[in-house]
């Protein structure tokens, strides 16, 4: 099933992939003036089916921002299953979920959990790359492999040899070159770039940045304990408030941690 899913997921690179790139900067090596916008497509499966967002991932010399592209009305959105129903996905905010790799290395992001977001600090990511001998194309791009271990899962990347910044979709980084196509290894979480622009002497997209993270109140952010404190916390009283709509004589909803339908989260926490 996995190699069926990353099979229809390579041909859609191939004919999606749009690159906008000026041969002068490969061939300058000037590092200091580049600027980027990589737009990619990120597909998580789950047990209600396929759940598909866009990001758009602006960078420079020093940074990164890796943005959800909200779509116009989430209450409309809908995942469907295998026998034909659908699932509404409830999620009420637009305000969108984004993660923020500062200068020093260190990534801020904001996640929607339980339509709340969460502010946090995490500064323990540490993924141990393997780079490995095999390459291949990605639009215009030599790409080389990599493996690495990320909170009890598997990660493949593929990052561009010619563009020597750090960065990469989501919590991905850490590598010589910009990731340009991921997933885990069982196929649960899927990354590829769909369009590639590169800029020199042109500060959009790091104003672009600038403008999204001055107002940002870094020193009031949750620890990566209290962000997973605050999901439990969330979670129950979720499950409180869908019990006091229950009909009379009707018992509580309760958490089955054991819950085997419920799917599991792409960052495992011990």
């Amino acid at each position: 099933m996995v190699r069926a899913f990353l099979k229809v997921m390579k041909a859609k690179i191939i004919y999606s992939i749009i690159v906008t790139l000026f041969l002068n900067i490969l061939a300058a090596q000037n590092k200091s003036q580049i600027n980027g916008k990589i737009t990619y497509d990120y597909i998580l499966k789950t047990p209600d089916g396929d759940f598909e967002r866009n990001y758009n991932l602006y960078f420079n010399s020093k940074e990164s921002y890796y943005e959800e592209i909200v779509p116009y009305d989430l209450k409309r959105s809908t995942i469907s299953k295998d026998d034909g129903t659908e699932v509404i996905y409830s999620r009420n905010t637009k305000i969108p979920q984004f993660y923020y790799l500062n200068k020093d290395q260190v990534m801020f992001f904001s996640e929607v959990f339980a339509n709340e977001h969460l502010f946090t600090q995490d500064d323990e990511i540490d993924i141990k790359w393997t780079l490995i001998e095999e390459t291949k194309k990605i639009g215009g791009f030599e790409c080389a492999k990599a493996k690495g271990e990320f909170r009890g899962r598997t990660y493949i990347s593929w990052y561009a040899i010619d563009l020597t910044m750090p960065y990469g979709p989501w919590k991905l980084y850490g590598l010589p070159g910009i990731v340009l196509e991921a997933y885990e290894e069982t196929g649960m979480a899927y990354f590829y770039a769909k369009k590639v622009q590169i800029q020199t002497n042109f500060d959009t997209n790091s104003n672009y940045i600038k403008n999204k993270t001055k107002d940002l109140k870094f020193d009031k952010a949750l620890s990566l304990e209290q962000y997973i404190e605050m999901q439990n916390k969330l979670t129950i009283e979720y499950f409180e408030k869908l019990s006091s709509r229950l009909p009379k004589g009707f018992g509580p909803l309760k958490i089955d941690k054991d819950c085997k339908d419920c799917g599991q989260k792409l960052e495992i926490f011990d």
